[in-house]
């Protein structure tokens, strides 16, 4: 849209838009914020929600990962453990963005159940 109201050499920056009132409109629609930060705010908060919970389902299957390997290679258990703990972190380290009351509990209790199958996994 800003690149039709770009200015260009002897035209007018609204030329193609007809008339005044069409020209006043399509500027107003380029101006009302309140409508392209609400949308932003939506995308943002539903791609942070989806990473979150992308994040703790990696942990679940790198402590998986860590279970099976736990008798017969220490170091991949190793590895997987502090993996699946740094996907935590990283989850909790978000969770205070999250806006939804629904959304963040859902992702508090989904962390609270892979920090306490990460602890069972340590002993």
């Amino acid at each position: 849209m800003w690149s039709v109201l770009a200015a260009t050499e002897n035209s007018s920056p609204l030329q193609g838009f007809g008339t005044a009132h069409d020209r006043i409109i399509a500027v107003w629609a380029c101006l009302r914020p309140e409508d392209s930060v609400d949308r932003l705010r939506a995308k943002n908060q539903a791609a942070l929600t989806d990473f979150l919970s992308t994040d703790l389902e990696i942990g679940f299957t790198l402590l998986n990962i860590a279970k099976r390997k736990k008798a017969t290679d220490p170091e991949h258990y190793k590895a997987a453990i502090a993996e699946a703990r740094t996907a935590l972190d990283t989850v909790r380290s978000f969770l205070g963005r999250i806006q939804d009351p629904a959304a963040w509990m859902a992702i508090h209790r989904r962390a609270d159940e892979l920090e306490t199958a990460i602890e069972e996994c340590s002993k």
